[in-house]
């Protein structure tokens, strides 16, 4: 049984490569734009593109094969849980929703990396509820 959220942060073994290093500054850049675009109102399509924008421009939209994120509660791995945060998403942010945020980037062959948070939405924004 999940109790609580899941979450995911990427460790190396040893000292990053240079790639890895990149990779896991462009995966916060993408983290930071899409929490800057979470508030009441704001549709799900908005929030994955300001992440989804950031990988693009890096040359990484390729590499991030799912959508941004999905709603947590009470169970907390439901990719089909409300909010969806990807392309196609129909939703519409409202305060007090909770949903992870996990922009990754991925290479057949080689591995990957991902950043996940569990994020609400406030009255005034995001409150990230992750905090370590």
């Amino acid at each position: 049984m999940v109790t609580g959220p899941i979450i995911t942060r990427t460790r190396t073994a040893g000292e990053p490569s240079e790639k890895q290093v990149q990779m896991r500054e462009i995966i916060m850049e993408a983290r930071q734009a899409a929490l800057d675009s979470i508030r009441p109102g704001i549709s799900a399509q908005k929030v994955d593109q300001a992440a989804r924008g950031v990988l693009e421009k890096y040359g990484f939209g390729p590499q991030f094969k799912h959508g941004l994120g999905h709603g947590v509660g009470f169970a907390a791995a439901n990719a089909n849980g409300r909010p969806r945060i990807h392309p196609a998403s129909p939703d519409v942010l409202e305060t007090g929703m909770t949903f992870n945020v996990e922009p990754a980037i991925y290479f057949d062959e080689y591995g990957g990396m991902r950043h996940c948070d569990v994020v609400a939405v406030t009255d005034s924004g995001v409150e990230v509820l992750t905090q370590f």
